[in-house]
């Protein structure tokens, strides 16, 4: 699992998946957050990868819980 962020407010979980007979690579949006209100600057796995952190340029901190 892949998680990525940018120069907006969400945050895409990505996971790699093999599909069909000729065993293609294709990375699937398995979940998408949206916490904060502005970009968001760093990502943080924590609780044992449990949870996910984000941080932006605002002060709020946002935690999303991981299944």
């Amino acid at each position: 699992m892949v998680y990525a962020s940018g120069a907006d407010s969400r945050v895409l979980a990505l996971q790699l998946t093999t599909q069909g007979a000729e065993k293609a690579q294709k990375w699937i949006v398995q979940n998408t957050f949206r916490g904060q209100s502005h970009d968001i600057r760093s990502l943080i796995l924590t609780n044992g990868d449990s949870e996910l952190l984000s941080a932006g340029v605002t002060t709020d901190l946002c935690i999303y819980p991981l299944i």
